[in-house]
């Protein structure tokens, strides 16, 4: 059995935020020492045939990853099943809040809140039920800023708005439960 040499000429894909494929968000941390990126990934696609459809749902196609800024580095990464719309570091916690999130073209407004733990990596969904995400915003250290879509449309008329804003005191982050966050 004769061996072979195998050689790679190129990567494709390498480099910086190459975990995330097209950026759709990007903020630094409050001492400028990390990069949170989100992105979505291209749909596999056949020149003859959208092949897009066959993997459904698609828990992998909105990445979200954690870089130093210094190096590039990736620290962490993670996909979400809906589309990255917002970031925001903790101004001194290891924690970055991630909102997601999407109108499903007929009726819901489907999302969720993530909370990754940049010490652990660990991640926590913070809504009882899934929202769209679409602003996220620390006041302080204790307080979280949020724009939500409304549930469906049929709350438009209950609300007069398809967007709301809101506010979540907490006295530590640190200490998340999944599901803690209940919206109206």
């Amino acid at each position: 059995m004769s061996a072979l040499a195998i050689r790679v000429d190129r990567v494709l894909g390498g480099g910086p935020f190459a975990e995330i494929g097209r950026p759709r968000v990007a903020v630094a941390s409050p001492d400028e020492s990390l990069i949170a990126v989100g992105g979505a990934l291209p749909r596999p696609q056949w020149h003859g045939r959208d092949v897009s459809r066959r993997s459904l749902p698609h828990p992998g196609r909105h990445p979200t990853a954690v870089y130093r800024s210094d190096d590039l580095t990736c620290l962490f990464a993670s996909t979400t099943h809906w589309p990255v719309n917002a970031l925001a570091f903790h101004p001194t916690l290891p924690l970055l809040v991630i909102g997601t999130g999407a109108y499903d073209g007929g009726w819901s407004y489907h999302g969720e809140l993530l909370l990754l733990d940049l010490s652990t990596g660990a991640t926590v969904s913070l809504l009882e039920h899934p929202r769209e995400v679409r602003q996220i915003t620390w006041q302080d250290p204790e307080t979280l800023a949020l724009v939500l879509a409304i549930p469906c449309d049929e709350d438009k008329k209950t609300f007069g708005t398809t967007s709301l804003a809101c506010t979540i005191r907490r006295d530590d982050w640190a200490r998340a439960t999944p599901g803690m966050v209940e919206m109206p």
